[in-house]
């Protein structure tokens, strides 16, 4: 089945369709797909801290989540 003719049943498919909820749930799962389609692209300061972080973890650089909530508190009580 060619892509054009696939397009074609599914269109027919959704046309006969009256349930209200499994049309917006068709929509959402459309939605996600098409989101994940797209590519995000780094900007070279995004690289740059990304590439940063992960030679901060392979030296050992790092803190536990704990660690850093308390130093955010610690930070936001100033």
């Amino acid at each position: 089945m060619s892509t054009l003719e696939l397009k074609q049943k599914i269109i027919e498919k959704i046309e006969s369709i009256e349930d209200d909820n499994l049309l917006a749930e068709i929509y959402r799962t459309l939605e996600i797909s098409q989101a994940d389609s797209n590519i995000f692209m780094l900007t070279s300061a995004m690289r740059f801290a990304l590439d940063e972080g992960l030679e901060d973890v392979k030296h050992g650089r790092v803190i536990s989540n704990d660690e850093a909530n308390k130093e955010i508190d610690e930070w936001l009580s100033k």
